[in-house]
């Protein structure tokens, strides 16, 4: 019985540390760059009214899962009908670990 509880023990110490150790991992932070891109079409074509933009942010102490989610905030596509013209938005985003 005793070696019974004794073996117990351990094998529960064992599964704690290995659960700490994935918690540290994986709630680790890092430094991310961000690259936003927002593309403007207009169907049918009008001069000057198609674009491209895109911008680069970066943001410290995100862990990779939160990085995810900021750039997932920011995708977005939005679709206006006005006088016979289609006005498209779209808005995509890419990250990388630096």
């Amino acid at each position: 019985m005793k070696k019974a509880i004794l073996m117990l023990l351990i094998a529960s110490s064992f599964v704690s540390c290995t659960k700490e150790e994935s918690l540290s991992s994986s709630s680790s932070t890092s430094c991310y760059k961000f690259t936003v891109k927002q593309t403007t079409t207009c169907t049918p074509y009008v001069e000057g009214v198609n674009s491209t933009v895109t911008s680069y942010t970066e943001s410290c102490g995100l862990t990779s899962s939160g990085a995810q989610d900021v750039c997932d905030s920011m995708k977005s596509t939005t679709t206006s009908y006005s006088g016979g013209y289609t006005i498209k938005i779209t808005t995509t985003c890419t990250y990388v670990k630096l």
